[in-house]
């Protein structure tokens, strides 16, 4: 029952991510009287313009760090968003959705923490940067989790 809730919200996500997608690409009647928004969607100052291409990724393997996430255009407002490579006509768009982690929704707020707070502040005071960023890694985060892609 998880799993079937989990694939149709991924799906909705997908299919949203979609029909945005292709509104994005409606022509604008520029002679028709616009309001103060709909002109600034036609402002030439807004719109961002490349002579070449992001990157490409064809490995589509984001840890590869020969094709990496840092050679594409991002896209979005945080959570949700994309990633662009290559050019047109043959980019490849990874679409994210930041509820899509690899483990399940976790709690990052350890009990306990609070008291090692002034042992991790005395031991970089003291320049034991090791050992205080080793104390600060066992009071924060709720363990490593991996961004899925929703769809690409």
């Amino acid at each position: 029952m998880k799993h079937g809730k989990m694939l149709i919200k991924r799906v909705g996500v997908i299919f949203l991510a979609y029909v945005l997608a292709m509104n994005w690409n409606l022509p604008f009647n520029s002679s028709s009287k616009s309001s103060g928004s709909f002109a600034a969607a036609l402002d030439n100052d807004l719109k961002l313009w490349y002579n070449s291409m992001a990157g490409t990724n064809f490995s589509g393997n984001a840890y590869d760090n020969n094709e990496a996430f840092y050679k594409a255009l991002p896209l979005g407002n945080g959570r949700i968003g994309a990633m662009v490579y290559g050019n047109y006509p043959d980019e490849k768009i990874d679409l994210n959705e930041s509820t899509f982690w690899s483990s399940g929704p976790g709690n990052n707020n350890k009990a306990g923490a609070a008291n090692s707070l002034k042992t991790a502040q005395d031991q970089l005071f003291a320049g034991q940067y090791k050992n205080g960023d080793a104390t600060i890694n066992n009071m924060i985060g709720g363990g490593k989790q991996g961004i899925n892609q929703s769809g690409n």
